[in-house]
């Protein structure tokens, strides 16, 4: 039986989203992360809204469409953000001993604003691929001129 493009491009998608939610597990349950964020009135940590970030604005923008570019755009972009909080917020899992001190709360809001960063550049740079390929796919496209060529009867 022959798997179709329907059932890939949805299985790429559940991987994105699973990629998104696991990279966001990290983030959010990271043991350093939690013992040096305050707690707020509500009992949230003040800082959650940085850590949340990254992963919204990657699943706003991408993984609502459905065509194949936007899933691979999807799913490339959540690899690199489930990579990245692996190999920033994994060790806290580990050892907590290297991520202590007064500055651990200022490293996670660069590494979320930074990682924002990442979702946007690589947002820009994927749209300005299929801009380009677009533009040129419409040019290559076009019929040759025909009134500019002599033809020769015999």
């Amino acid at each position: 039986m022959k798997v179709g493009a329907k059932w890939q491009s949805s299985n790429a998608r559940l991987l994105a989203f699973v990629l998104l939610l696991a990279g966001l597990a990290l983030a959010m349950f990271n043991p350093t992360h939690r013992a040096a964020a305050r707690v707020s009135v509500f009992g949230y940590t003040d800082m959650i809204q940085y850590f949340v970030a990254p992963y919204v604005l990657c699943g706003l923008l991408w993984g609502l469409w459905t065509t194949p570019f936007a899933i691979k755009v999807f799913l490339t972009l959540a690899a690199a953000l489930f990579g990245l909080s692996l190999l920033f917020y994994g060790p806290a899992f580990i050892d907590q001993r290297w991520l202590t001190g007064y500055m651990v709360s200022i490293d996670y809001v660069i590494f979320s604003v930074g990682t924002c960063a990442v979702v946007v550049i690589g947002s820009a740079i994927a749209g300005f691929y299929k801009g380009m390929s677009v533009l040129f796919r419409q040019h290559s496209a076009e019929p040759p001129n025909k009134s500019l060529e002599r033809t020769r009867e015999p």
